[in-house]
């Protein structure tokens, strides 16, 4: 029985330190490799945890690059853990020997791509409507690129047309300069007399 004893708590040590000479093993390759540091904004996904689902979903079919995982600013990298604090404001700490076999994209932290929707009850002209995006995106104080926009049809329904923009931003979160384009869109268009609505 005392030999039993003995031996599976051997057993159990044995795996808990296969797990942590793991995590600090994976902390000095990531030091060392430095494929990301302190500071910046990365979009990890990995099959061991669930995804943080992007800030809209995907509408009519829509082709869009949609990332599936947890975005944030690096907080910290130690030797057992990386610790993210995502767009969505919890802290995530990722256990090292986990990331190092994630995927992951390391974004730009002083600007990133914007994802805008907006849906427009008809009727209203197509090329009205475009003018209207290309002059809301030109003015706008947080698009850096405006000529680099794209602008877009994204679908038409019996009833609206779905006006796509994604454009190069200021900043390391979405939710700002989307809502400063989708309030100019909405004065912009309400101007028309058309009844407009946004798409979440």
């Amino acid at each position: 029985m005392y030999f039993e004893t003995v031996l599976n708590g051997g057993l159990v040590i044995g795996l808990a330190g296969q797990q942590v000479f793991s995590n600090v093993l994976a902390g000095l390759l990531l030091l060392l490799s430095r494929p990301f540091e302190v500071g910046d904004r990365i979009t990890v996904t990995t099959w061991q945890y669930g995804a943080i689902l992007p800030s809209y979903p995907p509408k009519y079919f829509s082709d869009d690059l949609l990332y599936l995982g947890f975005t944030g600013v690096i907080k910290d990298i130690s030797l057992n853990y990386t610790l993210i604090k995502t767009d969505q404001g919890p802290l995530v700490k990722i256990p090292n020997n986990i990331l190092i076999q994630a995927a992951f994209i390391v974004h730009g932290v002083d600007k990133r791509w914007v994802k805008t929707r907006y849906e427009v009850s008809k009727p209203i002209d197509i090329d009205h409507l475009l003018d209207v995006a290309r002059e809301v995106v030109r003015k706008n104080e947080w698009v850096v690129d405006p000529e680099g926009a794209r602008i877009t049809i994204q679908n038409v329904t019996p009833t609206s047309i779905v006006l796509a923009i994604d454009a190069l931003c200021k900043g390391e979160l979405e939710d700002p300069p989307r809502s400063s384009l989708l309030y100019e869109l909405e004065r912009a268009i309400s101007g028309t007399k058309h009844q407009v609505t946004t798409m979440h």
